[in-house]
């Protein structure tokens, strides 16, 4: 059986999100270790982040996207399609970018530099004086594959398919509006795959900084942290709330994005890993997991692929 909200085709409902963020309220408000709430306040603060990232890609690509449907109908009307279609991959790139594309990338840049500051709030709430600055360049070179990720390997093929499927169109009606409403249709039909990718892919990100992070800081445990909701995967729920040390993340499967250190549940997680100290383990009385927590997860992955 399929688990919908997994879906790289499927997009979290707004309401889902609300319900996620009220549920980590709710673990803060219960919280009384001052570290572990420093915790939950950044893991709350990354859900918040991508459900603002959600939202604002999403108008973003709507703008870029009617942005190139009127200079295809431009196009259209001076009789510059024979032009476009000429086009290399590279150049057809390059133009959907200066019609409008590039814009919708600052969404993404910003989601990054936030995503950054969230990682080093949890980092902090285990190792005193942690300092992002520590990552080095591995950051930025990170953000600058994620964005890669997003756009070269999703919404640009996404976009061009789309565009030369109405260039292709266009030599077999006479009807240029038939060509720009098939444009239009073909581009927001591929907007919740791109949306699911891009979250994904920010998600994925902060939980690779986070694991070189830890590992620059010397620590080997990680706590589950997020939403125990209505939506929650069986994946999650069987680990949600507990501490792994690493090997134990390591032999977790989800079975659709792995390894789980860096891709949590898969795609469209809501959850993220916070390294702890055995100190932190210690304040906050946190649970460990145990063997039998990681099989029976792997099971619950396995039966929902």
């Amino acid at each position: 059986m399929r688990c919908l909200h997994c879906s790289s085709h499927i997009h979290l409902a707004e309401d889902a999100d609300a319900k996620a963020i009220d549920d980590l309220t709710r673990q803060i408000k219960a919280a009384t270790d001052a570290r572990l709430l420093q915790v939950l306040r950044a893991s709350k603060a990354q859900l918040q982040l991508e459900t603002k990232l959600d939202r604002n890609l999403r108008r973003a690509l709507r703008r870029s996207k009617a942005e190139i449907v009127n200079a295809v109908k431009a196009a259209a009307e001076r009789g510059g399609l024979d032009e476009l279609r000429r086009m290399r991959r590279d150049e057809m790139n390059a133009w959907i970018l200066d019609n409008g594309l590039a814009s919708s990338i600052m969404e993404i840049t910003d989601a990054e530099r936030e995503t950054l500051a969230n990682v080093e709030e949890l980092l902090l709430a285990s190792e005193d004086g942690f300092s992002a600055a520590s990552l080095g360049g591995v950051g930025e070179a990170l953000a600058d594959q994620t964005i890669s990720g997003i756009y070269d390997d999703v919404i640009l093929p996404d976009v061009q398919r789309s565009v030369r499927d109405a260039l292709s169109s266009a030599a077999f009606t006479l009807e240029p509006s038939d060509v720009i409403s098939g444009l239009d249709a073909a581009l927001r039909s591929s907007e919740g795959r791109q949306i699911t990718e891009a979250r994904t892919r920010i998600s994925s990100y902060g939980r690779e900084l986070t694991a070189i992070a830890a590992e620059e800081a010397g620590l080997n445990h990680y706590l589950y942290l997020g939403p125990k909701d209505g939506i929650t995967r069986s994946f999650c729920k069987e680990i949600v709330g507990k501490v792994y040390t690493e090997t134990q993340v390591g032999e977790m499967r989800n079975y659709q994005l792995e390894p789980v250190l860096t891709r949590g549940g898969g795609y469209n997680c809501r959850h993220s890993w916070s390294p702890v100290s055995e100190e932190l383990i210690e304040s906050a009385n946190l649970e460990r997991g145990t063997d039998a927590d990681v099989r029976r997860a792997n099971q619950k992955a396995r039966a929902d692929r």
